[in-house]
């Protein structure tokens, strides 16, 4: 009984850091420099609704600004836009788990063409492989892209 205690108490100080830095951190999404979606988020699937005559014409960049709470030395975060069937659209990554990422209007095109929603994910690993393949990987759900007319 003591070392199941010993054990939980453990586990606890050891994955509670990861826990709490991801509910503390911040993030925004600019389309230019329009706010389109930032925290904290009230619902519980944020979606953003993008103009398709607006991605057509491919103008602009799409900027996502993330911010950790607390971040770790030698850690770094990868986001992925993912169609409905988990299809990886786009992939960007950062060297650090703080800062911003921008990307292309035109990189929506095919998406908004074929009129299937998106989804922007994020997850942080460290950069160390052999650490890496102990952390067990979440990827957080940042929002839901959607096109209207």
């Amino acid at each position: 009984m003591k070392k199941s205690i010993l054990l939980l108490l453990t586990l606890l100080t050891i994955f509670l850091p990861f826990a709490q830095a991801q509910s503390g951190d911040s993030w925004s999404i600019r389309l230019n420099k329009k706010v389109l979606l930032q925290t904290p988020i009230e619902s519980a699937e944020p979606v953003i609704f993008l103009s398709k005559k607006e991605m057509l014409q491919g103008k602009g960049m799409i900027t996502i600004m993330y911010q950790t709470k607390a971040p770790e030395d030698n850690w770094n975060r990868t986001f992925t836009l993912n169609d409905e069937g988990e299809k990886t659209a786009k992939r960007f990554e950062m060297n650090k788990q703080s800062g911003s990422v921008s990307f292309r209007v035109s990189d929506l095109k095919k998406a908004a063409v074929s009129n299937k929603a998106l989804f922007l994910y994020t997850i942080s690993l460290p950069n160390d492989p052999a650490m890496a393949a102990t952390v067990r990987v979440r990827r957080f759900l940042l929002c839901k892209i959607q096109w209207k007319a």
